[in-house]
């Protein structure tokens, strides 16, 4: 800002004005933490876990049995994560990598996905594990930072104009850790994944989550990870998101006579798959395929290409 040669008297706001926005700011904070454990929107990482599950116990069609037999073996990184808000307004963000020079880039949409614009995270995050929109203008990031590539969490109140640091929040939100012997952390510590490679977390109510693996099996746990069920296989299954209800997966079957396109499929809490519906011609993805619901809302991103359904994602736009 200019400078001036005229000391000028500091103003002090009226005493209720100062109390008020103190309280309006600390009302969002807390409402970030609590999101920060009970929604996560399709995140995906790269962990190399070491151990074994404890197991416990258009229109829509018929609901199918479980299955538990692994489906795919070849399933590609994901490179993107993304958070819908509503019909119009969501968040995206590349995976990136770490060690590295260039800060990751959260980039906002408020036009259906039309158009992007981009905001270098401030907090020197280069590598992202999750991102969560919580409101239009309120999200968070997990991932590393600085050269020893220290877990962080980040917060922007302002649409990515400015981000905070609030490393304190990691011990309470889900996410799953890069290159940890336990991968899968949740409000209540880390734990074992129920696979050798985890690619996707999605957290629901309470201690509620499912996981998605490299085979295209899907597990879900009850109590905070400590223990898994013994999964569901969904064919081609590529991104995950948590749902009112469930879960969604986003499948890709390249040879599939059913589908020419991506399918989305419901997961129930209870293990019912339930296909919703077929995105047809959409183009086969190579990682970078990403869904995300709120209150019904669903996007479906394959790199700049966006559907949207406004029915829970049985039909698209």
């Amino acid at each position: 800002m200019p400078k001036t040669t005229h000391r000028r008297r500091r103003f002090s706001p009226p005493k209720a004005l100062t109390v008020a926005a103190l309280v309006a700011f600390v009302l969002v904070d807390v409402a970030l933490v609590g999101y920060a454990l009970t929604r996560d929107s399709g995140l995906t990482t790269g962990a190399r876990p070491s151990a074994m599950v404890t197991p416990s116990g258009s229109a829509s069609p018929a609901p199918t049995p479980t299955s538990t037999a692994p489906v795919d073996s070849a399933m590609p990184a994901a490179t993107t994560y993304l958070s819908v808000v509503d019909a119009t307004t969501a968040y995206r963000i590349s995976a990136g990598d770490c060690p590295s020079e260039t800060p990751a880039q959260l980039e906002k949409s408020v036009d259906a996905g039309v158009t992007w614009s981009a905001s270098p995270i401030t907090t020197g995050m280069t590598d992202v594990t999750r991102l969560q929109a919580t409101e239009s203008a309120v999200a968070f990031v997990i991932g590393e930072s600085g050269e020893e590539c220290s877990l962080d969490f980040s917060a922007t109140y302002t649409s990515g104009a400015d981000f905070v640091s609030y490393p304190e929040r990691l011990a309470v939100a889900w996410y799953l850790e890069p290159e940890a012997d336990l991968p899968v952390h949740s409000p209540t510590g880390s734990y074992s994944a129920p696979c050798d490679t985890p690619v996707s977390l999605a957290s629901a109510a309470g201690q509620a989550a499912a996981l998605l693996c490299s085979d295209g099996m899907v597990y879900q746990t009850t109590d905070g990870a400590s223990s898994w069920d013994s999964g569901t296989g969904i064919d081609g299954a590529r991104a995950l998101a948590a749902s009112d209800g469930g879960f969604l997966l986003a499948s890709v079957e390249e040879d599939s006579s059913d589908c020419d396109g991506v399918e989305v499929t419901s997961l129930g809490a209870d293990g019912v798959v339930t296909p919703l519906s077929c995105r047809e011609g959409s183009p086969v993805p190579t990682g970078d395929l990403a869904v995300s619901e709120a209150n019904g809302i669903v996007w479906l991103m394959q790199g700049d290409t966006v559907a949207i359904s406004i029915d829970g994602g049985r039909t698209w736009n």
